[in-house]
């Protein structure tokens, strides 16, 4: 059959089939009648994993995966998920090793999902805190908040919670004096952080760049909720214009004198809903 063909079975077999046992025989029927040094059993191959590991059949996955890795060792996929594979785990989270045991932040891949997650730990007494923070972020779907994966606790009873992963955390780019306009761009992502957090009735104590972590285009996401909980949005918006006042105030301080009345005009040029945020913020003085 042709490769279209090939793959359009397989990809109907897995969306179709309800019995695991029988989309697994099928599926080992296509691939058999690949050749293993084939780009398409590679693809198909991966796919299979994919549907294994969402089932957590983790062993199946690991022997097609470890047969992936012999026939196509150019392709690195197949031996960086082996790699998850085979590592310490929180829950369904393979956790990457590093040298300091008493970090609570930790990189992470979901091995239900395969995706590349951020960890953050607690201690055991701080369980209730966290399935309180893990409810709160779940429902959450606010810009500049990391959107939330899963949580849990271990089975030593170390409660966890994982967001979508970014390479650095905020303070690493602050611990330096960073640009200007990357100052000014992160003042207006928190203003209206907050202001959009306040729109969803959440209030929070403090912000800054401890409780955040920076995409690849140096983005702020609020990665941290332990300082936010639930209230009237008459109450968030009065607490979170406050902690607006000092994050101003922080970047401002940064920004310069020479810079800072230019900073209301960079600040929400093109902001949506312009006018409320534009007169929420003159509380910032």
């Amino acid at each position: 059959a042709p490769e279209s063909t090939k793959r359009r079975l397989f990809e109907l077999e897995t969306a179709l089939s309800e019995d695991p046992a029988e989309t697994d025989r099928a599926l080992q029927i296509v691939l058999s009648s690949i050749r293993v040094n084939e780009r398409l059993y590679n693809t198909l191959g991966m796919s299979w994993v994919r549907e294994l590991l969402r089932r957590q059949e983790d062993k199946k996955a690991e022997e097609i995966l470890t047969g992936l890795a012999k026939h196509h060792p150019r392709f690195e996929l197949p031996r960086k998920w082996l790699g998850a594979l085979r590592q310490d785990r929180m829950g369904r989270i393979a956790i990457k090793p590093q040298k300091d045991e008493t970090a609570t932040l930790h990189r992470g891949f979901w091995l239900d999902c395969q995706r590349e997650v951020l960890v953050r730990t607690g201690s055991v007494d701080q369980r209730e805190h966290f399935e309180k923070q893990a409810r709160l972020h779940q429902s959450l779907q606010v810009p500049g908040v990391a959107p939330f994966a899963i949580s849990g606790t271990t089975k030593e009873g170390m409660p966890y919670i994982a967001t979508d992963f970014y390479e650095k955390p905020a303070t690493a780019l602050y611990q330096k004096r960073p640009p200007i306009h990357l100052v000014i761009d992160h003042l207006e992502e928190g203003i209206r952080l907050l202001w959009c957090l306040g729109k969803a009735g959440v209030s929070v104590a403090e912000f800054g760049v401890q409780w955040c972590f920076v995409d690849s285009n140096n983005r702020l996401w609020l990665q941290d909720l332990s300082q936010c909980e639930l209230c009237p949005p008459e109450t968030a918006f009065e607490k979170n214009a406050a902690a607006a006042q000092n994050w101003a105030a922080d970047q401002l301080e940064l920004i310069g004198p020479g810079r800072r009345p230019l900073f209301a005009a960079e600040l929400l040029m093109d902001t949506q809903d312009f006018q409320e945020i534009m007169q929420w913020s003159r509380r910032l003085g």
